[in-house]
């Protein structure tokens, strides 16, 4: 038996840019799931690989296929497992990823035959463990299966402790280091230590996941999966790790016993940061030199309508103690569909009388599961999958015309760009 893995490529005007590529750190945990059951299999990493995916499974000839990706993977998803299906109809084509978690009906296709919809990766040691035969599907929580009658079956939800994980796979992030990049700082290997968010922004998705539980690894496991990483670059990507003053303290601890010196980049909320500046000092000595904020807007109004529990104060002080400190500040921001062309001048204005150096933009998205799609779906432009890349207005603006509100997006967007690329190269 050979199980191809796949991560999947958006389709997307903007493939080409790609300022970060990092590894494929779903299929590694499945890689080292089935390297221990003895299964042959391989990955098919369309962010990085040269090589046509239909091609490479009529070359391979694999009989069991695992697609995973996000919201604006769907369409590719169910291309691949219609085609792949015609090219071999007896071929096992299972679905999983954040998408699927909440949004798994999205799945219920024709060239799909089981969506892996909730336990983290223990639907698949239950198909391990029964041979991938669908006479027992109906024995496996957390997966929904096309019957002998071609009808979607959803089986109940499965439980998943993080505890549960075992080290990723990462031989495919070492022998593909090179085509990895955090923008100019080299390869960044991908560590998550908690799953779900305990916060109640109304936009975000990642609180959907898990369940909608948040929890924990204990950092005695995190620092030794850390420790045996072949890289001195550490990207941390839980949704909020800077969360508790402990955790951070215990985690400078447990790294110095183990005389760990990595360059670790983190995500934080802005309030984190304020409430605990003492503790910067700590987060230097850990190895922090990035922390990723989302600071979401800088007017209160609007952070108030994202139940963002912060305000305006809070992100300019934020990005201060971060730029006092030596620790790069990225703060994440979503333009609203109520923007004017002031708007965007403020944002613009504001960045710069901060000095925030890196930025990140996203459109005003409402994703499918969240409060804001329930509050948008009856307005929604569009519901193609491929256009919900947080780059396309689903919605239509409040006070500008659809050109105007891309011309002032992408016009602010390529200005403070131009400025961080001048910053990077007079280092900084």
């Amino acid at each position: 038996m050979k199980i191809m893995l796949v991560r999947t490529r958006a389709k997307s005007a903007y493939n080409f840019l790609q300022p970060i590529v990092v590894e494929p750190l779903e299929l590694e945990y499945m890689a080292t799931i089935l390297e221990k059951s003895g299964l042959k299999y391989f990955i098919q990493d369309e962010i990085i690989s040269k090589k046509n995916t239909l091609n490479v499974f009529i070359e391979e000839k694999p009989q069991i296929v695992i697609m995973s990706g996000y919201l604006n993977n769907v369409t590719t998803i169910l291309a691949h497992s219609i085609e792949m299906k015609k090219i071999n109809p007896e071929v096992l084509i299972i679905v999983g990823g954040v998408h699927a978690e909440v949004n798994y009906k999205d799945f219920f296709s024709e060239g799909v035959d089981i969506v892996c919809y909730s336990g983290g990766f223990k639907p698949l040691e239950a198909l391990i463990t029964y041979k991938f035969d669908k006479s027992f599907f109906q024995n496996i929580k957390g997966i929904c299966y096309k019957s002998f009658y071609d009808e979607w079956i959803t089986n109940g939800r499965e439980v998943f402790s993080p505890e549960e994980l075992m080290a990723p796979d990462r031989s495919f992030f070492y022998k593909n280091k090179k085509s990895f990049k955090y923008l100019n700082l080299g390869a960044y290997a991908m560590v998550k230590t908690s799953y779900g968010c305990p916060y109640a922004c109304n936009f975000c998705y990642c609180r959907l996941l898990n369940g909608g539980a948040y929890t924990q690894r204990t950092l005695e496991s995190v620092v030794e999966e850390i420790k045996n990483i072949n890289c001195k670059n550490i990207w941390i990507i839980d949704d909020t790790f800077l969360i508790s003053r402990r955790r951070l303290i215990d985690f400078n601890e447990i790294l110095k016993s183990h005389d760990i010196k990595k360059n670790f980049i983190v995500y934080s909320r802005a309030d984190f940061i304020v409430e605990n500046k003492d503790l910067l000092s700590v987060m230097k000595e850990i190895g922090i030199k990035q922390v990723i904020v989302g600071l979401e807007a800088v007017e209160d109004l609007t952070l108030k309508e994202f139940t963002k529990g912060t305000d305006s104060n809070v992100n300019k002080k934020c990005v201060e103690l971060l730029n006092e400190s030596g620790i790069q500040c990225v703060g994440l921001f979503v333009t609203h569909i109520d923007y004017k062309k002031e708007d965007f001048n403020k944002l613009y204005k504001w960045i710069k009388s901060v000095g925030l150096k890196l930025c990140t933009f996203s459109i005003y998205t409402p994703l499918p599961g969240t409060e804001l799609y329930e509050k948008h779906k009856q307005e929604l432009r569009f519901k193609n999958y491929d256009h919900m890349d947080f780059l396309h207005l689903l919605v239509k603006p409040r006070n500008l015309s659809v050109s105007k509100y891309y011309y002032y997006f992408y016009t602010m967007q390529l200005k403070i760009y131009l400025n961080s690329l001048k910053l990077i190269i007079l280092g900084r």
